[in-house]
């Protein structure tokens, strides 16, 4: 009996490590945090501060199910990005960020500046250093706005950026939280 209940036990830890394999992040891995902009079957389009813009590439054997865009990951990757644009990483593994995590990512950053109008749909405006654009609908409804009028506008502080000289144009997905006429 004794030996039987031994096997009993053996076979189910067997069982449950065979289960549990590949199923916890490897932190010990070069992984970096980012935001998904678009989904694709074995891919996923995708923004963050350490490898910029950039397509995240994974086997078919990592399951993709329950990413969406706008979702922040952690994913692993083998430390090298491809020198294209957007560039290239393979993705060794995938997680979502822990509620504390996107807060440590995710920081709110406000500048102010002058609205200088609208130019084949990104809405331009101008500080003290950068001319800055963002895509008129990343903001839903924007404000009646005046060239010249001070504006605050708030987004998500992510600055993954085009940057061509002093011109700075956000992301599509940048998420701009308001706009604000200042007076």
């Amino acid at each position: 009996m004794k030996k039987w209940l031994a096997i009993l036990i053996s076979l189910c830890l067997l069982v449950s490590m065979v289960a549990c394999k590949g199923s916890g992040f490897d932190e010990s891995k070069p992984s970096f945090d980012a935001r998904i902009i678009t989904v694709y079957e074995n891919q996923f389009l995708v923004e963050s501060d350490k490898v910029g813009l950039c397509y995240v590439q994974f086997d078919s054997d990592i399951s993709l199910k329950g990413y969406q865009r706008g979702d922040y990951i952690r994913v692993a990757y083998d430390g090298s990005v491809a020198e294209s644009y957007p560039g290239q990483v393979g993705g060794l593994d995938i997680r979502h960020l822990t509620d504390s995590e996107i807060d440590d990512y995710y920081k709110e950053t406000t500048l102010h500046g002058i609205y200088k109008g609208v130019s084949n749909g990104m809405v331009l405006f101008h500080t003290e250093k950068r001319r800055y654009c963002f895509a008129k609908d990343a903001l839903g409804d924007l404000p009646t706005l005046t060239d010249g009028d001070n504006i605050m506008v708030v987004y998500d502080g992510i600055e993954i950026v085009s940057e061509y000289g002093m011109e700075i144009c956000f992301p599509v997905s940048v998420d701009i939280v308001e706009v604000v006429v200042e007076e």
